[in-house]
């Protein structure tokens, strides 16, 4: 039997535990439903930064992707933007300004792409163009711009002043399709260098230095993709 005082203090106990349970079951409701966030146009939403630091003969300013779902629906992970296959983007904001033309020669525009997975099993995949794993041929981390796009056109001619990309692609949801290989599912670090021989022209990264993109794939595998590549050039920093 308790005494009176030891059931004051059992039914204080037991009050303040119900408290704290209910307080509990708040806070985690509260960081489940910030974390399941995902509203169109802020959090799911990719920042693309320039990392010429002004220097380069291209410049890419205020670029904004917005990540979808297969049915256009905005989708994020832990309140962050997410690419899914099968899933969309779309371009929100941004703009190219062209300070010096560039066009394809005898040595070709290429994107020199630097590619890390946040995995200790994978780690770096590309660097400057040069291939850091020995599954992945140099080829892979290297594209020769002119033949994967029709942007290289448009780098032809002096701008002046920044063009807004949206009005010339428009607002327009871009179907990704299936994954083109399992191995991309994960986070991941992504940036570009665009050069010509030694010389390094312009350069992007998706988000901040620190940033990881998160990729997944919600079915199965889909179609390799084969492009004929020219090999990359050790090239000068602006």
């Amino acid at each position: 039997m308790l005494t009176p005082r030891q059931h004051a203090w059992a039914v204080l106990v037991g009050s303040n535990v119900k408290m704290l349970r209910m307080a509990f079951l708040l806070l985690v409701a509260g960081a489940v439903t910030a974390s399941s966030r995902c509203v169109d146009g802020k959090d799911n939403v990719i920042r693309i930064h320039d990392t010429t630091n002004g220097k380069g003969k291209i410049l890419v300013k205020d670029f904004e992707i917005g990540t979808y779902d297969k049915d256009k629906k905005p989708i994020c992970a832990d309140g962050k933007p997410q690419f899914t296959f099968p899933g969309h983007f779309k371009l929100l904001k941004g703009t190219v300004e062209v300070k010096e033309p560039v066009k394809d020669g005898a040595k070709p525009l290429q994107l020199a792409v630097t590619l890390e997975k946040n995995s200790w099993v994978v780690g770096v995949v590309c660097e400057d163009g040069k291939s850091k794993n020995q599954f992945v041929p140099d080829e892979m981390c290297t594209f020769d711009l002119c033949k994967v796009s029709s942007l290289c056109d448009l780098l032809g001619m002096k701008t002046p002043a920044p063009v807004d990309v949206t009005k010339l692609v428009q607002k327009e949801y871009i179907d990704m399709g299936p994954m083109p290989i399992p191995q991309l599912s994960g986070e991941w670090q992504l940036s570009v260098k665009l050069v010509q021989g030694k010389k390094v022209l312009g350069g992007l990264r998706v988000g901040k230095g620190s940033e990881w993109l998160n990729i997944e794939s919600v079915e199965g595998e889909g179609a390799t993709m084969d492009i004929t590549r020219s090999e990359p050039e050790a090239h000068e920093e602006l």
